[in-house]
């Protein structure tokens, strides 16, 4: 106790004396391209969706709210996960015993991911949307 008490002291001692300030060199404003690089470092990404021509408005709009939807629901869902983790009932039906970082970073990839690799079309170029009974979307028809 003795010994702390002198540390104290000595160190209430050497603070009672005035320390040589060290003085920096003034920043302008040049050089705080720092706040210029993290402004630009998304330069050229695609933060929405992109819908091809190929859909008219009434497409256009159903496919921007359900996408809408589907980042609104990404969202939640990738919140859940940081407020219970991966215990809670919902995630281990889904993602059973696999890291919650995984999941958080697929969920954040819908949500703030670079979607220009992403393309809606309404026109099936390669048939995967054939249903029976659909009646085909003549390729003539207007795109408005």
């Amino acid at each position: 106790m003795r010994c702390s008490v002198s540390l104290i002291t000595a160190f209430a001692a050497v603070g009672t004396f005035a320390l040589p300030a060290v003085v920096l060199p003034r920043q302008h404003s040049d050089d705080l391209s720092h706040e210029a690089a993290a402004a630009a470092w998304d330069d050229g990404a695609t933060h929405d969706f992109v819908i091809h021509e190929s859909c008219n408005s009434t497409e256009m709009i159903q496919l921007r709210k359900g996408l809408a939807d589907a980042v609104t629901l990404a969202d939640h869902a990738k919140h859940h996960i940081l407020r219970d983790g991966n215990s809670s009932d919902h995630y281990r039906k889904y993602f059973g015993d696999a890291p919650s970082g995984e999941a958080i970073g697929h969920y954040e990839r819908v949500i703030n991911g670079d979607k220009g690799n992403a393309l809606f079309r309404c026109d099936n170029p390669d048939g995967n949307c054939d249903q029976p009974g659909k009646i085909p979307r003549p390729s003539s028809a207007p795109l408005s």
